[in-house]
């Protein structure tokens, strides 16, 4: 059994910077870094949604850099948990 993670990196948006923390990762887990669209500008709402259909069903657990925050934080209303 493998253990889901779900990134949504910082305002830079940018997954390759977390390719030391999935690297990282034991065999027990399977990461997925959601790139974070910094272009428009959005809403953190629009953003969560966004985010929302970027991802791989619903994730173990949900990692979130500074920025990503409160749309991680709005995703409890998208996830079937």
């Amino acid at each position: 059994m493998s253990l889901k993670v779900t990134v949504f990196p910082g305002l830079d948006g940018d997954p390759t910077l977390l390719s030391g923390f999935v690297a990282r990762q034991p065999e027990w887990a399977s990461s997925h870094v959601v790139a974070v669209p910094v272009a428009p500008a959005r809403t953190y709402r629009e953003l969560s949604d966004v985010l929302a259909t970027r991802l791989d069903g619903a994730p173990d657990v949900l990692i979130a850099e500074s920025f990503s925050g409160p749309a991680a934080v709005l995703q409890d209303g998208n996830l079937d948990v």
